[in-house]
Formats: C-alpha cells, sequence, structure tokens
C-alpha cells in the first residue's frame, strides 16, 4: 500500500505585487517613542482625572508609592510654579523644537529615542496646560516622613530622556575621544 504525500501548490504573487519589509530608521524611532509616550501619559492622566475623589486622599500601593491627584501650576516637579501659565505653554513649545530640529540633524538612534521622550513627556505637559491651565500629578514616592514632590508619567520620561542623553554623551563622546 503505498502512500503519496499531500500535494502541494505553489503560489506565486503577481509582479506588481511585492512585500515590503519596514526599517525603523532612528529619526522615525524618536518620533515613534514620543508618540507612544505621549498616550501612555494622556491616558494614565485620564484614568486618574477620572477617580480624582478617590485618589484626592491618597492611595496606598505599596509602602513608598501612593496614587494621589494634584493639579500642578509648575513643571516637573513643581518647579516654578510660579511662572505664568502662556511662558511655560511657550517654553515647552521651543524646547520641543529644539529636540524635533536635533533629531532631525542627527542619526544617533540613542539620541533620538531620549530625545523622543524628552518630547513625547514635553508635549503631555503642555496639552494639560492648554486644557485644563495646569498639570495632573499621581505619583507619589516616599521614605518614612520624606515625599518627594509627586509626578506624573511626563515627568519620567522627561527625567529619563535627560538622563539617557547625557550618559550618552558623557561615555559615546568619551570613547570617541579615546579612538
Amino acid at each position: 500500500m503505498r502512500v503519496d504525500a499531500p500535494r502541494t501548490r505553489e503560489v506565486r504573487m503577481p509582479l506588481h505585487i511585492k512585500a515590503k519589509k519596514y526599517k525603523v530608521t532612528s529619526l522615525q524611532s524618536g518620533f515613534l517613542v514620543a508618540i507612544i509616550v505621549l498616550f501612555i501619559d494622556q491616558g494614565s492622566k485620564l484614568l486618574v482625572t477620572a477617580q480624582a475623589e478617590i485618589l484626592r486622599g491618597g492611595m496606598p500601593i505599596f509602602p513608598g508609592l501612593n496614587f494621589v491627584f494634584i493639579q500642578n501650576a509648575g513643571v516637573s516637579f513643581g518647579l516654578f510654579g510660579f511662572a505664568p501659565h502662556l511662558v511655560l505653554i511657550i517654553f515647552g513649545i521651543l524646547i520641543c523644537c529644539i529636540l524635533v530640529i536635533i533629531i532631525y540633524k542627527n542619526n544617533d538612534l540613542h539620541h533620538n529615542i531620549s530625545c523622543g521622550m524628552i518630547i513625547g513627556g514635553a508635549l503631555g505637559n503642555i496639552i494639560d496646560r492648554i486644557r485644563h491651565g495646569r498639570v495632573t500629578d499621581f505619583i507619589d514616592v516616599y521614605v518614612g516622613q520624606f515625599h518627594w514632590p509627586s509626578f506624573n508619567m511626563a515627568d519620567v520620561s522627561i527625567v529619563t530622556g535627560a538622563i539617557i542623553l547625557s550618559f550618552g554623551e558623557i561615555f559615546f563622546k568619551r570613547k570617541e575621544a579615546t579612538r
């Protein structure tokens, strides 16, 4: 008794339809990171704002971390709360524009991703200022009785992006200088 292998047919794509390979460039990665950060920031603030009454008194997550609902007139960590509203918006937009220029002129992945993190965070806080006149903060980190100023995901992204950018400048430039 002979068992034949199942017959397979080769399917050929028409010549005019070609599979495209998409490669994300360094430039695109910076803007993609900015968009992702912006969505995470705005989404988290939307959830927090919907639960504002519950979070006003603080909600313990685990020792050292609470979720709270605070509206902040300043920039990251409440700094410059005395500055006029419009000045902070213009300053944020100016920083974003400078970072966009850096992304366009630079082909370095680490630079562009860190700039994208800063842009996404800055835009998230700018949107809050335009919509609400203040920025929504909700992360409360503390040790004992010492509470760090509350912050949000945009602040996390801005600080992380700045740290990555700084370390990259220090360590990558140092490597290039020794070559």
